[in-house]
């Protein structure tokens, strides 16, 4: 029997159980729960209880089975939780939700419930042997499978609040791969009068959390819409979020800052735009942009993927230029359009542009022809006091845009005082890159904390000197069932691989 804690069976429960298990639990081993369940060995461990592989000595099959750990058996309001975990997985029927076959309480192990036994691995274990980003096209198939399972709850009034990596289960049906969303053990049920999770509690898994669910608010469907498309943003750029920070590093950014699109992303990830368009729609920090619920989203996947498989091209709004022949250069953006002439100038320059019938033939032909013996200064000095009335600077303004020659009459021009030297700009040394050190080690994903326990995050690692930590500061990389290494990173040293090595010959992961 295995003592790993890492779910080797896609994982039943919640975030993982570093503590170490007690052997006192493993007395169930071989007792038959409700004279029908046999537990045969442990799967896993979470906050909450154990998993079990057990048979069903009824059916003859093999099932999973949950329990509470020994001392929260007692709690009311932990085994009323576990019980509502199964009783919201089973009142869901669809095939993309884990099938809750029974639950109970025994005198001697409390609450428990039984679900079918899966084969295959959850989705995060899929990512890392992968190694990479997934295809759109799976990525987009996996997604449509958990927004129709989240459609369903939701239609059931139940918000699942935990969703992530570890809770999708992919398991292969008739050559295509099938999810099971699991673990609807923080699902918050709508109606007024469930109090199991009061408002300000902040529940879930802070990585995939919703903002909301963040500040504690009250979730609703849309918070279950972010995490999927947070799992979707990790599926595509095949990087965790959020991974190179701590608890509440993840809060503040989630509450404050609105996530980076893939574009973004050093290297950026390029995908369709409108897959992107979609992806950040629903990572919006404010509900309301969101999908109303996995109905919703459901929608919007599956006309997005038919749209991308029509191969129609992204619609783009036509830009808008002028007319041919109308076109100016803009003004350069460092310089500052001309001060508006005086009225003297203006005047002279309204009378030389109106005087001038071959710059503006359309003015020419709309104005009335001048009676014979009828003066040309005449003419010039009416439309100059109209063009007065209608405001000198205006006008000077449209002289300016119009960019037309114009010849002014001549002036006596007024001294002017030579201008005062242009300062040579100080140009400020180009600041030196912060170094980097790139930590791994083997096995991989160790995690690694700096002192005082604040996680940096796990291997393999980049590790930026003068923001994560000081030169030359220690860490420690640790990981279950091997022997914690503590070593110092320096900016002079670009790399640093660590061995780790077994706690023990037992058996292994």
């Amino acid at each position: 029997m295995s003592n790993d804690l890492t779910r080797p069976d896609g994982a039943l429960y919640d975030d993982r159980d570093r503590a170490s298990v007690v052997d006192e639990v493993d007395d169930i081993l071989g007792q038959v729960i409700d004279g029908r369940y046999e537990v045969v060995s442990r799967l896993g461990s979470g906050g909450m209880g154990f998993v079990w592989e057990a048979r069903d000595v009824v059916r003859g099959q093999n099932v999973v089975l949950k329990t509470l750990r020994p001392e929260l058996v007692n709690n009311e309001k932990t085994a009323e939780r576990f019980l509502r975990e199964a009783m919201a997985s089973a009142s869901i029927d669809h095939e993309n939700v884990i099938l809750v076959l029974g639950h109970g309480v025994t005198s001697s192990y409390g609450a428990y419930y039984v679900m079918e036994r899966l084969v295959g691995m959850d989705l995060a274990a899929a990512m890392r042997k992968h190694g990479g980003p997934l295809p759109v096209e799976l990525t987009l198939d996996l997604a449509e499978q958990v927004a129709s399972a989240l459609g369903a709850a939701h239609a059931r009034g139940i918000i699942h609040r935990d969703l992530k990596p570890e809770n999708i289960y992919l398991s292969e049906k008739d050559g295509r791969e099938v999810v099971k969303v699991l673990d609807f053990g923080l699902a918050r049920l709508l109606d007024a009068g469930n109090k199991l999770t009061e408002t300000g509690a902040v529940i879930g898994t802070p990585r995939y959390m919703a903002p909301e669910q963040c500040q504690g608010e009250k979730a609703d469907p849309r918070a279950d819409v972010y995490s999927l498309a947070l799992v979707m943003h990790e599926m595509l750029t095949a990087r965790q979020p959020y991974r190179e920070f701590g608890t509440y590093e993840i809060l503040g950014k989630k509450m404050f800052e609105e996530m980076a699109p893939p574009s973004a992303l050093d290297p950026p990830v390029i995908l369709d735009p409108r897959l992107e368009a979609l992806l950040m729609r629903c990572l919006s920090k404010a509900p309301e942009p969101r999908p109303a619920d996995g109905a919703q989203m459901l929608e919007a996947l599956v006309a997005l993927r038919e749209e991308l498989r029509s191969g129609a091209p992204p619609v783009v709004a036509p830009s808008v230029r002028p007319p041919v022949g109308s076109e100016r250069p803009p003004a350069p953006a460092s310089v500052a359009p001309p001060p508006a002439p005086a009225p003297e100038v203006a005047k002279t320059m309204a009378m030389a542009h109106y005087a001038a019938p071959s710059s503006r033939p359309e003015m020419a032909a709309a104005a009335p022809a001048s009676k014979r013996g009828v003066p040309a200064w005449a003419i010039a000095i009416a439309t100059a006091v109209i063009v007065v009335g209608l405001g000198v600077g205006a006008f000077a303004g449209w002289m300016w845009l119009s960019q037309e020659p114009v010849e002014a009459a001549p002036r006596q021009a007024a001294p002017v005082a030579p201008a005062p030297p242009t300062p040579t700009p100080v140009v400020a040394p180009a600041a030196r890159p912060a170094p980097i050190v790139r930590v791994t080690s083997e096995p991989r994903g160790a995690e690694v904390r700096a002192a005082g326990g604040r996680l940096l995050g796990e291997t393999p690692l980049e590790v930026h000197i003068g923001d994560d930590l000081e030169d030359g500061a220690s860490v420690e990389l640790s990981m279950e069932g091997y022997a914690s290494r503590v070593i110092t990173v320096s900016g002079e040293v670009p790399t640093a691989h660590v061995m780790l090595h077994p706690t023990s010959e037992g058996d292994g992961p």
